[in-house]
């Protein structure tokens, strides 16, 4: 490779200085960025305060923590002491070895340094940047996309060097285990050049095997659990298609923040590309990877526009699709500017492009920077510090056994002020148990006005405390039905109050009963993965724990280790019944078959990858 020659690293240089210069409010920031900032970063405070756990009892009443989401920049982000810098700095250095890997796959391609380093700044000029990055503050999706382009140079350096597939291969599982998004992009994009290779179909099937499937089995500890997921998840998201006109960076505001839909000067150049190939298809047809990148263009233009209706997967909406169709027109923009080197003015016109997008996406990011993000204390962070830090409500990071009904982005903060609170609402998220029953409850609690079903779903869950709006349909509900509610806080946000009603009538997420009345108990829980319930008293009943079943939860007698089944009771939650002299039983968390497979399979895929390297090394060498 060739990376640490001095024309590269000063090229290396320049990008990480315009990266720098765009994205400098961001990095000079003491706050989290983008409004889904807190959920993400409330998974990693959970992480710290209760180290080693596999369920998350603080969220949705409680779901496999990591399991139905990519877990690995959770896990780096976990390294850092200042979780607002580290968030920072990981999607920063992800747009900088992006444009890096664009720039180096290019030099790769053409031998040209400045038309390489032209073609690779044009990824900083891409608008959704600011988008994902500081108005959504989706980090483990800005993080993962680096993988793209270090993916595809790594594919091309293995053709002919398969001991770089001992790279390829994390790098593969890098991007699955980041996002799995990403993850499917880097597949296909790899896949598709495979299919474009000047050989016959068994070599092509043998590139594959050889310089995918290791990176897909190696991720399979993750992977294999998150595709066969428990049959009670339902995943439901709307789909956010672009509008042709926002491709072109019309400022489109979608859901909260500008730019979503919107590459920018790049889509402009991308017809231009289209254009030039079709008029001068003879001239250029001969290119395999010139091929390559005009039909993975057109192919991610199609995903991007909704091509795929209604069959997009569960959380994955088709504008991010942009990102990979911006990696395509960096890299084609590049081998058309060396195809036609010799066109006076041509470079000049795509420079003052570059400079014009470059401004475009400065302005963009400080726009998305100022109005979409916890920049500024009166955002819901500050909002909810200045409040919740000087009230009267019993906070802290213990199970308390009850649950806090929280809306909004109260929930969001209180995920991660409160990673020990438990919560019925918090940060949306694939994977959550039992989601219609969850849906219910939301709808029960602030979108009716029944009394009789918001209180069979506040005993249900456990909830002591619930936070309103004013002059909501559930304020007016909670305050005219005040011999069961007390008003115990109000909270100024923004343009509105909200207010926070005790439950008087309060029912405890664990608890020990029979069919008449409680009976007594007493409970430790310092593990999120451990409860034990100590049984007293010669009467029998049930153990009740408001927890939604999940297949890694089992039960057994805490002195003979006798299993116990788990019954499903209610919406959703469990149950347990002890033996007749049983002194306690105790529900914990163990691996399932899935765990087991993908553990193996990761496994055979280092295997794999080991035994390719080793005989295509020997191939070589004979």
């Amino acid at each position: 490779m060739d990376f640490f020659k001095l024309n590269n690293f000063y090229s290396a240089l320049i990008i990480i200085l315009v990266s720098f210069i765009l994205f400098y409010p961001v990095l000079n920031t003491n706050h989290p960025i983008g409004l889904d900032s807190l959920g993400h970063l409330s998974k990693v405070k959970y992480m710290q305060s209760f180290p080693g756990a596999s369920w998350n009892y603080a969220w949705y009443s409680g779901g496999p923590l990591l399991q139905y989401y990519p877990p690995l920049f959770y896990y780096l982000l976990n390294m850092f002491n200042d979780l607002f810098f580290g968030s920072v700095i990981l999607c920063f250095l992800s747009i900088v070895i992006t444009t890096s890997g664009i720039f180096f796959l290019l030099n790769y391609y053409i031998k040209n340094i400045l038309n390489s380093l032209i073609s690779s700044l044009f990824f900083l000029t891409v608008l959704a940047n600011s988008y994902y990055f500081i108005a959504v503050g989706n980090y483990p999706f800005m993080f993962s996309l680096w993988t793209i382009p270090i993916s595809m140079l790594l594919l091309e350096y293995s053709f002919s060097k398969p001991k770089y597939s001992l790279l390829l291969a994390p790098i593969i599982a890098i991007s699955i285990l980041s996002h799995i998004f990403t993850g499917l992009c880097v597949i296909f994009i790899l896949s598709l050049r495979i299919l474009f290779v000047n050989s016959n179909i068994y070599n092509k099937l043998i590139y594959i095997i050889k310089f995918v499937i290791p990176g897909i089995l190696i991720s399979s500890c993750w992977l294999i659990p998150f595709l066969l997921k428990s049959s009670s998840y339902i995943a439901k998201e709307m789909n956010y298609i672009p509008s042709f006109i926002s491709f072109l960076g019309v400022n489109e505001t979608f859901r909260w923040g500008h730019y979503g839909g919107s590459i920018g000067v790049l889509f402009s150049l991308f017809l231009c590309i289209i254009f030039v190939y079709a008029y001068r298809f003879k001239l250029l047809r001969k290119d395999k990877i010139l091929n390559f990148l005009i039909a993975a263009g057109i192919i991610s233009l199609f995903l991007l526009s909704g091509g795929l209706g209604k069959f997009y997967p569960a959380g994955i909406e088709s504008a991010r699709f942009i990102f990979l169709l911006a990696v395509i027109i960096c890299i084609s923009l590049g081998i058309m500017l060396n195809k036609f080197n010799h066109i006076k003015y041509l470079k000049i016109i795509v420079i003052l492009i570059l400079i014009l997008g470059l401004i475009w996406s400065y302005q963009a990011i400080r726009d998305n920077n100022n109005n979409y993000s916890h920049e500024y204390w009166d955002s819901n962070f500050g909002v909810f510090w200045d409040n919740f830090e000087n009230n009267n409500l019993s906070m802290n990071n213990n199970f308390n056994n009850y649950r806090f009904a929280a809306v909004g982005y109260s929930a969001k903060a209180m995920n991660f002020f409160y990673p020990g609170q438990s919560q019925i609402s918090g940060y949306y998220d694939q994977g959550i148990v039992f989601q219609n029953y969850t849906f219910y409850f939301i709808d029960s609690i602030w979108g009716s006005s029944d009394l009789n079903s918001t209180l069979y779903y506040l005993d249900w869950f456990g909830v002591s405390h619930i936070e309103v709006n004013n002059d909501s349909l559930a304020d007016k509900k909670f305050e005219s039905a005040n011999l069961l509610f007390k008003k115990v806080n109000s909270i100024d946000f923004f343009d509105s109050t909200k207010n926070i009603y005790e439950y008087l009538n309060k029912k405890s997420i664990i608890s020990y009963s029979n069919n008449i009345a409680e009976l007594n108990y007493l409970f430790e829980r310092e593990n999120p993965d451990l409860v034990i319930v100590y049984l007293n008293g010669s009467e029998k009943g049930k153990v009740i724990f408001k927890e939604f079943y999940h297949s890694s939860w089992k039960a057994r007698d805490i002195i003979s280790k006798k299993e116990i089944p788990i019954e499903i009771i209610g919406p959703g939650m469990m149950s347990a019944t002890p033996d007749y002299y049983s002194k306690g039983i105790e529900f914990y968390q163990s691996y399932n078959i899935f765990n087991y497979i993908g553990r193996i399979l990761s496994l055979i895929g280092l295997v794999l990858l080991l035994y390719i390297v080793f005989h295509s090394t020997k191939d070589i060498h004979s």
